[in-house]
């Protein structure tokens, strides 16, 4: 399942997802990234949400991400790995939010 969101600031929140239930992948995988305010790229991190509400960034913390299309078989781009169902995640970008990413799930 592919979901498309629209990020938050740096540690922010934008839009949120649930990860899927369906899906055999354990990741969050970003396949696609445009930086709104530049034609390079960002550093983007999956944010988890606990079971308390509180909000924060996977262990991978953020990572380099050019415009463009990504393999979902590239780790590098595996932003949380080993998330259970249901969890909802968003996705920050370090420099500025409101970027638009697609996250493999």
């Amino acid at each position: 399942m592919t979901s498309t969101l629209t990020t938050g600031g740096n540690e922010g929140v934008g839009t949120i997802r649930n990860k899927s239930a369906t899906s055999s992948c354990g990741d969050l995988n970003l396949t696609y990234s445009d930086d709104s305010t530049s034609p390079y790229g960002d550093y983007y991190a999956g944010r988890l949400r606990n079971s308390s509400g509180v909000w924060h960034t996977c262990s991978k913390g953020y990572v380099w991400a050019s415009d463009g299309s990504h393999s979902v078989n590239d780790s590098t781009y595996w932003l949380c790995t080993d998330v259970n169902d249901n969890t909802p995640f968003t996705v920050a970008s370090q420099l500025d939010g409101g970027d638009s990413v697609k996250i493999t799930h």
